[in-house]
């Protein structure tokens, strides 16, 4: 800073910047633009101040960006293993289906070789 009127306004606007979003963080979400929910009040400060206001918006946008993109991935990791599980219990459906039909046809085979058996043998 050039002066000490300059630290005490950069300060001053940081305080500003946290005390307006503790007070707004009830109004945005993780998809609301910080630029739409807030009114601009950076356009009433000098211009230094006004670039430094900006940066922090587009610092939370990116933040609030990052972590949608964490959870994106994380659903996505989610989704795909549970399809994976699905898969494999829908093919050890299959498997078992087709081991009781395979049984069931063995059982149906013994039973009428048994029945021929008694018929010849009477």
């Amino acid at each position: 800073f050039h002066s000490y009127g300059d630290a005490q306004n950069y300060v001053a606007t940081h305080v500003l910047w946290d005390v307006y979003t503790y007070a707004n963080k009830d109004e945005s979400t993780a998809t609301t633009s910080t630029t739409i929910s807030r009114p601009q009040l950076y356009r009433m400060f000098p211009p230094v101040f006004s670039d430094l206001w900006q940066s922090w918006i587009k610092q939370e946008k990116d933040e609030t960006s990052d972590k949608q993109q964490q959870i994106k991935q994380q659903l996505a990791t989610k989704i795909e293993s549970l399809i994976g599980i699905l898969q494999l219990a829908s093919s050890t459906a299959e498997k078992d289906a087709k081991r009781g039909a395979s049984v069931e046809n063995e059982g149906e085979e013994q039973q009428q070789q048994r029945t021929a058996n008694t018929t010849h043998e009477n």
